[in-house]
């Protein structure tokens, strides 16, 4: 997994598993948060791990969260 900023690739982390929220929510916190600017824009899809009661508490705190799809 990664994310995009200005056309540079950040929090990239590799998963040999299948992904699932506990291991979204681990990247999450551990990888894409503390290297994500301050007032960054986070675009999700709507997988549904993107949307579990897990990740409802990390997002107020950190940034704006968009979805991309309903």
């Amino acid at each position: 997994m990664g994310a995009l900023i200005g056309g540079a690739i950040i929090a990239i982390g590799l998963i040999t598993d299948f992904c699932y929220t506990e291991v979204f929510v681990s990247w999450v916190v551990q990888i894409l948060l503390p290297d994500s600017p301050a007032k960054s824009v986070i675009v999700k899809d709507n997988t549904s791990f993107h949307k579990g009661k897990d990740m409802q508490k990390f997002w107020p705190d950190f940034s704006i969260l968009s979805s991309l799809f309903t």
